[in-house]
């Protein structure tokens, strides 16, 4: 995943999966890029469903009394699952990002991806201490092996697609529930398209200005 999600209209299956959450509405509309806060992550906090900020890059590190995104590791996307980096999170800190498009890159071409009925992508997350005392909350988006027909548009991974489904959602984000739970386990090792996606390519992923035809990717 190359780094952009954006949140540009009210999706009905968003609203009606944050209604069913019981998490107040409107979700903020936004245009979200790696190494900079995302307004909207969503997870389980005691038996509550809550939206966050947190920095898009899992790895932070010191600088001076602050947190920030440490480059010497690429975390924006969480791929090897096994690695330690990954593992106590995928287990036991698991959100949910919820919007309407995303942005995907190959061969120079930048494609930007939308849904009408709206899109939930899965992430991990982690809270650091800075030095000042702050609480700084970091995510990555989850990815997964390719995808036969995804690989058009980007042929190294699948972003972790989540159903616009409460049964399964409320699986994925209880903390008690590690990656063997049958919903969990299902996601993480099937790369699979929940919702129709319209696809433009693009100059900018901020302006959506099209440069070619419009493409129609069907779901699973």
């Amino acid at each position: 995943m190359c780094g952009y999600i954006g949140n540009l209209h009210e999706a009905p299956g968003v609203i009606d999966l944050m209604e069913e959450l019981g998490i107040l509405l409107p979700l903020p509309y936004y245009q979200s890029y790696q190494r900079r806060m995302h307004p909207a992550l969503i997870t389980q906090e005691g038996d509550k469903y809550v939206i966050s900020e947190a920095m898009w890059w899992y790895a932070l590190k010191r600088e001076g009394d602050k947190l920030v995104p440490n480059p010497d590791i690429t975390s924006f996307n969480a791929r090897n699952l096994d690695a330690p980096l990954w593992r106590d999170a995928i287990n036991h800190r698991r959100g949910i990002i919820l919007g309407t498009e995303i942005g995907e890159s190959k061969d120079g071409k930048r494609h930007l991806m939308r849904s009408k009925e709206g899109l939930a992508l899965g992430a991990v997350y982690k809270d650091w201490e800075a030095p000042n005392g702050q609480i700084v909350r970091s995510m990555a988006v989850i990815t997964r092996p390719p995808h036969p027909r995804f690989s058009e548009y980007h042929d190294k991974s699948l972003p972790a697609f989540l159903p616009l489904s409460k049964c399964t959602l409320t699986s994925w984000l209880n903390p008690y529930n590690d990656a063997h739970d049958v919903n969990i386990y299902n996601i993480l090792n099937t790369s699979k398209i929940y919702n129709d996606l319209i696809i433009t390519s693009v100059r900018t992923f901020k302006n959506g200005i099209t440069v070619e035809p419009t493409w129609h990717l069907t779901r699973d």
